[in-house]
């Protein structure tokens, strides 16, 4: 499976924002207007960010894929109907349409390999542009949905990986923020474990692995130095891809970082959505299902990202104003 070359950027000062999207089959230019309210969100801060995409629709052709994996789908479905309430069926389908490509190992390999690339390239393009000590480059990241999965796969890898060129104790590259918005990574854990002898080499997933926690490296002078600097966690108190139902948590779909003390987990109420009841929400989720083509978020929906950055734009602007 090929890989297309990674995007660069010059940097206009010492730092940059990558930007990992989650479901869909996102095409470069897609998110500009999210990259654009970023930058409006960025504008009051002390230096100016290169701002880049990373997109994987080539390697995520929803039908095609749903096809090769259909036996396996339909059982992870399965498993989500039997542990989930009648009461939120379009959930289930919901759910399943968000994370089935954890079924498709190649295309996860290929997804993980692209980020890694990104990320070396960004620290070339930062030499590039004059920094030329890892831990001057602040760099942080915002990940949306399946994008969160892959992410913090891709760092945990990173990091074990002796052969790989950036990481904290060895290059001393760390990142400012890793900022995980609507993470499915509890619900891959906790579903996925359900039918774990079906997800290919899921002895190599981190998400399989609780309590979640950021990678480290030890130090050569001792202790361990972590990968991120900051690690965040919002999740919808109406979004069930972040393990919530209509406010109600299931606490084994949710990815709970709070064993590390300076984490910061938020779960936001989503409140300005105006959605009152179960059946308020039933009813946006299945406006969004479409047949052979990933769901439709509407920025009233409690998956959306821009809803999400929107929500939080005060927050995103303290952390990464560094």
């Amino acid at each position: 499976m090929a890989i297309p070359d990674p995007i660069q950027h010059d940097w206009p000062a010492d730092r940059a924002l990558l930007l990992v999207h989650g479901i869909g089959n996102a095409a470069p230019g897609d998110y500009a207007p999210l990259e654009q309210r970023l930058a409006e969100i960025l504008a009051p801060a002390k230096k100016p960010y290169a701002i880049y995409s990373l997109y994987y629709d080539y390697l995520n052709d929803w039908f095609a894929g749903k096809e090769q994996v259909g036996t396996l789908n339909e059982a992870l479905r399965g498993e989500l109907r039997k542990n989930i309430s009648r009461d939120f069926s379009t959930a289930v389908d919901f759910i399943g349409d968000v994370i089935w490509p954890v079924l498709l190992n190649d295309a996860r390999l290929a997804v993980q390999m692209a980020l890694r690339r990104q990320l070396l390239q960004m620290v070339a393009d930062a030499r590039r542009s004059g920094i030329n000590n890892p831990g001057q480059m602040h760099i942080s990241i915002i990940a949306h949905s399946l994008g969160c999965f892959h992410t913090f796969e891709t760092l945990h890898s990173m990091c074990a990986d002796p052969q790989c060129a950036i990481t904290p104790a060895r290059s001393r590259l760390q990142f400012d923020n890793v900022i995980f918005m609507a993470s499915p990574v509890g619900l891959i854990g906790e579903v996925g474990g359900w039918i774990r002898t079906a997800v290919p080499q899921s002895g190599n997933l981190w998400s399989f692995r609780r309590p979640y926690t950021m990678p480290s490296e030890p130090s050569m002078i001792g202790g361990n130095v972590d990968y991120a600097k900051r690690t965040v966690a919002i999740t919808g108190k109406l979004d069930p891809v972040g393990g919530y139902f209509f406010n109600d948590r299931w606490d084994a779909a949710y990815m709970d970082i709070s064993v590390v003390a300076n984490d910061v987990q938020i779960d936001d109420p989503q409140t300005p959505l105006n959605i009152n009841s179960a059946g308020d929400l039933e009813a946006i989720l299945a406006q969004s299902l479409r047949d052979h083509a990933p769901p439709d978020i509407s920025d009233r929906h409690p998956h959306s990202w821009n809803g999400y950055v929107d929500r939080h734009a005060t927050e995103l602007l303290q952390w990464l104003d560094v």
